[in-house]
């Protein structure tokens, strides 16, 4: 969590130490199997934000491999954010739209309602990217109301920002 809020922050350095720091905890932790996928899918979200696509390629798949060894859905819902962000910034829609499908799946048989909001969110950039920037924002508006009943106040801020970025992106589409 403190690397996931480092990397918020646009504290890279310290988000890099942090996340480095829980993979080692993790590997003795009798948790690490849960723990893995998670830390590959912020070590994921650390490399997009650096713009170190290939990395946050390797981090995605290593953290979606993570995740389905051990069968968890709460896994799969809780890295599926980062992963359709990770495709989609990679250009694979296809792999973003599968990414999205499976952690909706999991997020809804779980009952998560803010995994399957941050799921939404982040999969404005794959509904933006097929044209329909309508669907990309109310994606978040609706997940922005999930957050700002349940938290977490960080993911309302990015819903925040995203949908900022949406609303400048789509007026110059339209212009």
């Amino acid at each position: 969590m403190l690397g996931s809020l480092a990397i918020e922050r646009g504290d890279f350095a310290s988000a890099a130490t942090t996340l480095s720091e829980a993979r080692a905890v993790a590997e003795r932790s009798p948790s690490r199997e849960h723990l893995a996928p998670r830390i590959a899918a912020e070590m994921a979200r650390l490399a997009l934000y650096q713009g170190s696509l290939d990395d946050a390629r390797h981090h995605a798949a290593a953290a979606h491999a993570a995740a389905v060894e051990h069968e968890c859905r709460r896994c799969g819902a809780g890295i599926a954010a980062t992963l359709v962000e990770v495709a989609c910034a990679s250009g694979d829609l296809a792999l973003a739209d599968a990414r999205r499908t499976e952690g909706l799946e999991h997020a809804f048989r779980l009952g998560l309602p803010v995994a399957s909001a941050e799921i939404r969110a982040a999969s404005a950039n794959l509904l933006a990217a097929h044209g329909d920037i309508v669907g990309a924002r109310n994606e978040c508006i609706e997940a922005l109301a999930v957050f700002e009943q349940h938290g977490p106040t960080y993911l309302a801020e990015r819903t925040r920002r995203r949908i900022a970025e949406i609303d400048v992106n789509g007026k110059a589409q339209s212009a």
